[in-house]
């Protein structure tokens, strides 16, 4: 009787596909995260610097006169970083971020410069299709980017 082989023990290629899909689970968090701030709709840098990536736990503070948006594309880079199983929260803490993720506001312009708002980017509202609630519903593209991303890695 003939008898099966593997080209790869099976327990390295157990361990391979483990590590494949801790891959595509960070790889498809960093990508889901940096869609988010991606879309923030501020022109002033401070909405968008403001994105907060924390394990376990949540960031409540607003760092006002935080501008510095590679801030934000640094703390999204620790999603690739994260061990399997973690729990991971992106976090925004501005006090016209829910306004913004749902493109109005009930102020004027006016109270809200002097309030200290940012402009947005355009002259109509700010995020009309928010950042989270677009990125949620692209959902499965960012997944199948880190899937075919994670391909490239051998499985032995």
């Amino acid at each position: 009787m003939a008898q099966n082989t593997w080209s790869i023990p099976l327990d390295k290629l157990a361990n391979a596909i483990g590590e494949r899909i801790d891959m595509v689970a960070r790889m498809a968090t960093y990508e889901v995260f940096k869609s988010v701030v991606d879309k923030g709709p501020i022109d002033t840098g401070q909405f968008n610097a403001n994105w907060f990536v924390r394990k376990g736990t949540y960031e409540t503070d607003f760092k006002e006169g935080q501008t510095n948006e590679s801030f934000s594309y640094a703390q999204v880079a620790k999603a690739l970083e994260l061990k399997p199983g973690t729990i991971v929260f992106l976090t925004n803490s501005t006090p016209y971020g829910i306004p913004l993720e749902y493109g109005y506001s009930y102020k004027s312009n006016a109270q809200k410069e002097s309030e200290g708002w940012p402009r947005s980017r355009s002259d109509s509202r700010p995020a009309p299709g928010g950042m989270i609630r677009l990125t949620l519903a692209e959902w499965n593209q960012h997944v199948n980017k880190a899937i075919e991303a994670s391909k490239s890695k051998s499985l032995g």
